[in-house]
């Protein structure tokens, strides 16, 4: 253990100090425009809390998924979704949220079973 203590120590006091950088490899692009901020999708839970949302891209848009329940790993908690596309004006449309899966058709699916 002495050897290994003396090792660590030797280790950190002869090692280069770290050098921390933001990583900027992708440059910023600059277009001059302000940006525009705007809400595309306004969700409240009519059951308890939406949480942990995803996103997944597509073609056309991108589809956002989440869970909607009462609380967190509770029985009635369901997966829902809904998909955003681009308008002609350049902005977002929502289409409505729907459910997507429950917890028992996400456990049927799972490979290895598993209860959750």
């Amino acid at each position: 253990m002495a050897v290994s203590v003396g090792l660590g120590l030797f280790h950190a006091a002869t090692a280069p100090a770290l050098n921390w950088a933001f990583d900027v490899s992708t440059p910023v692009i600059q277009t001059g425009d302000t940006p525009k901020f705007e809400t595309v999708f306004d969700y409240s839970s009519p059951v308890g809390t939406a949480h942990a949302p995803a996103i997944q891209m597509q073609p056309d848009g991108f589809a956002v998924f989440w869970f909607d329940g009462l609380r967190e790993s509770h029985n009635e908690v369901i997966i829902k979704t809904a998909d955003f596309t681009r308008n002609d004006a350049g902005g977002w449309d929502a289409a409505p949220a729907k459910k997507l899966f429950n917890k028992e058709q996400l456990a049927a699916v799972t490979h290895p079973r598993r209860r959750f």
